[in-house]
């Protein structure tokens, strides 16, 4: 303990330092100097700034350089239909459903490989880089463009079409979807374990037919969320847009790495009961083509259920929310694979989309990666490291606490409640008033080509 002359002592010298640096900061003969720090200091903020803008512009288009919107081989397309028509069939037979025998038998190993390997209890070790990759903020960056291409195949959108409960709170169903993803990411065995028995029991009860053509797939198709190919398919768009979120706005992957991530997603996938297969991809360069062939064909295809999901979610209930939400809709339809991209609007994304996209999340680049990991990962992953590790300051506690809220708030934006009765029968008439649109335009077309003989 200091006395009170040794704590005076010390006082005086802290005050007198502050002082003097002060009356050194205001000095004229400084002032200059400070300007050209301040100078310097804006030129080299945005130097780094238009670096970043760059990589994203360069990231984007060539992470899309083999996935073109426009098939020029219509034989090689006709391959893929064929090649994925026979893996995801759509008379879903029994073999191709997850049985419950089969999800027991994935759940047991999935609770041997925990006990055995992983310190951290959790589906991945702490120093996993899937667990580095998602425990990232920016990951949810790209959840519109997971949304667009889930709801692309048609089993996903007849299944939340018909027997969902979005239309009755979309924040309450993916604050739904994210808990059991922080379950399964950074919980305990137990908590793992509960959140795939919940979602397995979600997933039992969606079963349907299409009841129209669609696609490469008849109106008499059936549908399951038990369907094994169609799981496999979700998960694969997950790591897809993981690797692309986080590579676009925090740092690039070795091909190492996204090998890694591409076996140890097979440990994801047994959480739904589907045991890996040889015709699964091991490597990240054979998971990007068959994902590129899979965009390219027509077992893809939205549906009419699909795009009204879309028009549901990205539905402003309020001028306030309008300018957000059209931005975000923006965004995530510009990330998508050109192929899948014009499947959904009739275009797919040119220079000018991806300059655009480019400025805005180049400024989320350059704020986030100068952003502390007490803002930018995510809340399950502190969760996690404070049961395991316990080693973090008062300070970083409450400044991801205040990050999480943050986060929430901003998610509370992005998804707004509104009237499921209302924004159905708006979304009803905005189809409509579009599909009179396409029809006039057809007919004008048809006028003009054939003009009347007088």
């Amino acid at each position: 303990m200091y006395s009170k002359q040794d704590f005076a002592k010390r006082a005086g010298i802290v005050v007198l330092t502050l002082g003097l640096t002060f009356a050194f900061v205001q000095s004229s003969y400084f002032l200059p100097t400070l300007h050209a720090i301040k100078r310097w200091t804006l030129r080299a903020a945005f130097i780094l700034f238009l670096a970043d803008v760059l990589h994203v512009y360069a990231y984007i288009t060539k992470y899309y350089e083999n996935d073109p919107a426009d098939d020029e081989n219509k034989k090689e397309s006709s391959r893929d239909d064929e090649k994925f028509i026979s893996i995801y069939s759509g008379d879903c037979p029994p073999e191709n459903l997850v049985s419950d025998d089969q999800f027991e038998s994935a759940m047991a190993e999935i609770m041997k490989q925990l006990d055995e390997g992983n310190v951290s209890g959790g589906l991945f070790d702490m120093d996993d880089i899937q667990l580095i990759v998602n425990r990232e903020s920016a990951v949810f960056i790209g959840g519109g463009r997971a949304v667009y291409q889930q709801i692309s195949h048609p089993f996903v959108a007849l299944g939340i079409r018909q027997h969902s409960m979005l239309e009755r709170g979309v924040s309450k169903r993916f604050n739904r979807t994210f808990t059991y993803m922080f379950a399964w990411y950074f919980g305990t065995p137990e908590d793992i374990e509960a959140a795939a028995r919940a979602v397995r029991g979600l997933h039992s009860k969606v079963v349907g037919n299409l009841g129209e053509d669609v696609g490469a797939f008849k109106a008499t198709s059936k549908f399951s969320a038990a369907e094994k190919n169609a799981i496999k398919y979700v998960s694969a768009t997950l790591l897809d847009t993981a690797v692309f979120a986080y590579e676009m706005h925090v740092g690039m992957l070795t091909e190492a790495q996204k090998d890694e991530m591409v076996r140890k997603n097979a440990r994801f996938t047994l959480l739904f009961g589907v045991w890996p297969s040889k015709d699964d991809p091991t490597t990240w360069k054979e998971f990007r083509s068959h994902m590129s062939a899979l965009y390219r064909s027509q077992v893809l295809f939205p549906v009419d259920s699909a795009k009204d999901t879309i028009e549901f979610l990205f539905l402003a209930p309020s001028p306030l929310h309008a300018p957000i939400l059209n931005v975000v809709r923006y965004s995530s339809w510009v990330q998508l694979p050109p192929p899948l991209a014009k499947k959904f609007n009739g275009r797919a994304p040119d220079t000018r989309d991806y300059m655009l996209f480019s400025l805005f999340h180049g400024a989320i680049r350059f704020v986030y990666r100068i952003t502390p990991g007490s803002c930018r990962y995510l809340s399950g992953y502190w969760k996690m490291h404070d049961r395991i590790r316990g080693d973090r300051s008062l300070a970083s506690r409450m400044v991801s606490r205040l990050s999480a809220m943050v986060a929430n708030m901003v998610l509370s934006l992005a998804m707004p409640s509104r009237d499921p009765v209302e924004s159905r029968n708006r979304v009803v008439e905005k189809r409509r008033n579009m599909t009179n649109a396409e029809s006039n335009t057809n007919r004008s077309r048809n006028d003009v080509s054939n003009p009347k003989q007088v």
